[in-house]
């Protein structure tokens, strides 16, 4: 027992005389720097152009009015060693930069670059940016960007004017309310369209709000109704314009609202797989020795709805194709839609009826006093 416990003494005596001797031996050494580490060289500053953005790229610009326009300055620095060269780079499409002071900087030089914009955004937030071409290497391209909140100085309660299926024969008025939230007293000094096509049909009135009106839009302060006029005879078709509207808002953008609409004939078709435009019914494709029927509308409206009458004068091809006339139906007490009922032939071969040569066709008289006939077309397809 007592040989035991001296050797394990022993070992655990050599193995501390043999860590302490060790230590002792290689406290004065240095071990060598890598030459290549950071400690070997000390932060050496940077060789070149180096640019710098004075107090940030991204400014802060706070709350501004909608459709209002702002402008700020950043300040480029050139903080390198060599020269700093500035070109002029893309904007955000609402943003756009002044020309460059300085195209160049040498070392220690600033020049400032003016971001100007308009917030014409709808989001409770905007952002705006552009970028500056240089030729640092670390740093290219220079991203300055513009950050803000947006306030209401005025709103439009619909953004745009539509008018789907406008009578070509028949006047037509529409309302759009525009709320002001600072301003007491809003008003309309100036109104313009901006294309010449149709302007002459198109005529513009602005009346007060009341202050009932203006109550049921929450922190309004005052508001103009907009009324568009819209006179008989525009041409069939779409219908695409832009009212500016400048108001007695200090510092404020004119609004821009835009009018779109189809203009067509007081005697039209709709439905299913119709293009009203084009007096087009598509009936897409159908399985050979299979019935099929569908029901698509005549519209009436305008001055002569109540005198105008249709009638089914004839089908081509007969042998494929059957249709019939229904009753008007007049749910809208200024429509009246007539049912036309399509139905192509079980014994129909296959054929493709896809091109205006040889679109199935079927002619309806009218008693129209401007629409005498009506020359509708079927497309289909027929397949085995």
């Amino acid at each position: 027992m007592k040989p035991t416990l001296f050797a394990l003494v022993s070992l655990v005596l050599g193995v501390a005389l043999g860590w302490v001797s060790t230590r002792a031996e290689f406290a004065r050494d240095v071990l060598p720097l890598v030459p290549d580490s950071p400690s070997a060289k000390g932060d050496q500053p940077r060789k070149g152009p180096r640019a710098v953005v004075i107090s940030g790229e991204r400014h802060e610009f706070g709350s501004m009015d909608r459709y209002a326009k702002g402008s700020h300055d950043f300040l480029i620095k050139n903080e390198g060693d060599a020269p700093l060269e500035l070109t002029l780079g893309h904007t955000t499409c609402k943003c756009t930069m002044s020309n460059l002071e300085k195209s160049k900087l040498e070392p220690g030089e600033t020049t400032p670059v003016k971001l100007e914009w308009t917030v014409k955004t709808l989001d409770p937030e905007f952002e705006q940016s552009a970028e500056i071409v240089t030729n640092d290497p670390h740093h290219n391209p220079v991203r300055l960007s513009i950050h803000g909140l947006v306030i209401d100085a005025l709103r439009a309660e619909e953004p745009q004017f539509t008018l789907n299926d406008l009578s070509a024969n028949e006047a037509t008025t529409v309302r759009l309310r525009v709320f002001a939230f600072k301003s007491h007293d809003l008003d309309v000094v100036k109104h313009e369209w901006v294309k010449p096509e149709n302007a002459d049909r198109l005529h513009v009135s602005v009346e007060p709000l009341p202050a009932a009106e203006v109550a049921t839009k929450q922190s309004a302060t005052s508001g103009v109704a907009v009324i568009l006029h819209i006179e008989p005879g525009l041409p069939l078709g779409p219908l695409s314009q832009v009212l500016r509207l400048s108001f007695n808002v200090p510092d404020h953008d004119p609004l821009e609202i835009p009018l779109y609409g189809t203009v067509i004939s007081d005697v039209s078709i709709a439905g299913p797989g119709v293009t009203a435009s084009r007096l087009l019914a598509n009936l897409g494709t159908v399985p050979s020795g299979s019935a099929f029927k569908r029901t698509v509308y005549i519209t009436v409206k305008g001055p002569y709805r109540e005198q105008t009458k249709l009638r089914i004068a004839g089908v081509s091809p007969d042998q494929e194709l059957q249709a019939t006339l229904g009753e008007p139906l007049r749910e809208n007490p200024k429509v009246d839609r007539y049912p036309l009922t399509i139905e192509l032939s079980p014994s129909t071969r296959p054929v493709a009826r896809t091109a205006d040569e040889n679109f199935a066709r079927i002619k309806v008289d009218v008693t129209h006093p401007q629409v005498k006939e009506l020359d509708l077309k079927v497309r289909y397809i027929v397949r085995e």
